[in-house]
């Protein structure tokens, strides 16, 4: 790596972040509801983070999301980043593996050196990814070629397709590795996916992976990336999970994506503002699980708070809001009770409100 050309780049990041720093985020379309979302699923993966520290952490999240769109378009990124792991398994010679990551960090820069590595890669993407970005990955990837003299291929599969499964087992067999991103909230056939754990709680997770590893014989290379302190890039490649026939296909499945999850949240834990995922994976997460009122005692009680922990208040275009972080529920309210609620603490609440009101404000734990 040529330190001179790591610190341009690293010059150019701290340039971009300046000017993103100055922006008054929360003036932008739609970021409150953004940061509702992104700070309910924080506190229901991770809730040892306080939710004091969440906004923060979400706007680190947008700083990151626009580093990774810098990153991409620079064709020499991998010569000022680091590879770490089983690095052997992601050079020539170049026989198929199954890429498996996911949206942490500078996540697409592994593919940038398989590509100029010489690999012919099939990538498989959500629909969005596919109408959207086609055509400049497709024109990246020519780039590359040219630049660097490979003759390197990527093809790009629509997830969303039915017949998606079929097309990628035939490039595994012509020799063609796949690379894939396990948090896409998308998949063709897939409908819920598998129940797994992750973190604190639990999603459906895609089985497409394991399916397409179990049915090919082809082994899952896990990598992730992320970004250090001084803003360097590092890219770590996992050991490979073989596919087990000794397993039943939906025990290697199953089995195959609780060991991928409990690999990367490792990585979540250490670097969360660095996983854009958070916005969504509310998305594909098992439904929550509402916790009782421990006794009706409570209602008896003359000083309560606002749940700061659970609930969230913000003003919408279309008027003031009641966000449950814990069921995504969103509640329109009168200007005069986002007021009320604005106090956070409230004593003999029961007196000032009717009772229904009142009544439901506890039930539901929005005062406690």
């Amino acid at each position: 790596m040529n330190p001179n050309s790591f610190e341009n780049y690293r010059q150019q990041l701290l340039s971009q972040a300046g000017i993103f720093n100055k922006i008054d985020l929360s003036k932008e379309e739609g970021y409150l509801a953004g940061f509702a979302f992104f700070s309910a699923n924080l506190a229901n993966f991770l809730p040892s983070i306080p939710v004091s520290e969440h906004e923060e952490l979400h706007k680190k999240m947008l700083l990151n999301t626009a580093m990774e769109t810098f990153d991409r378009n620079i064709t020499h990124i991998v010569d000022f980043s680091v590879f770490e792991g089983q690095t052997q398994y992601i050079l020539p010679p170049h026989k198929p593996f199954i890429y498996c990551s996911f949206h942490l960090g500078s996540y697409r820069i592994f593919i940038n050196h398989l590509l100029r590595a010489g690999h012919k890669l099939v990538l498989l993407v959500r629909q969005g990814v596919f109408d959207e970005q086609l055509q400049d990955l497709i024109d990246f990837t020519n780039k590359l070629v040219s630049i660097f003299k490979v003759e390197s291929e990527m093809l790009v599969v629509n997830a969303d397709e039915p017949t998606s499964a079929l097309k990628i087992l035939r490039s595994l067999r012509d020799g063609y590795s796949l690379v894939a991103y396990m948090d896409a909230d998308s998949g063709s056939g897939e409908q819920k996916g598998e129940e797994i754990s992750f973190l604190n709680h639990g999603i459906y997770a895609r089985k497409g992976i394991s399916f397409l590893s179990y049915a090919s014989n082809v082994p899952i290379v896990p990598l992730v990336a992320y970004r250090k302190p001084d803003l360097q890039n590092v890219i770590f490649v996992g050991e490979p999970i073989y596919p087990d026939k000794n397993l039943s296909k939906a025990a290697f499945e199953k089995q195959t994506l609780q060991q991928l999850y409990n690999w990367f949240a490792e990585y979540v834990v250490q670097t969360p503002e660095q996983w854009e995922v958070w916005g969504y994976i509310n998305n594909f997460m098992l439904p929550p699980v509402i916790p009782p009122l421990v006794d009706d005692t409570v209602f008896q009680k003359t000083i309560f708070q606002f749940n700061l922990q659970r609930y969230a208040l913000f003003e919408l275009a279309s008027g003031p809001v009641l966000f449950d972080r814990l069921t995504y529920n969103v509640t329109e309210i009168t200007p005069d009770f986002f007021l009320f609620l604005s106090q956070f603490t409230f004593s003999n609440p029961q007196i000032i409100l009717d009772a229904s009101v009142f009544q439901n404000l506890v039930s539901n734990q929005v005062i406690i």
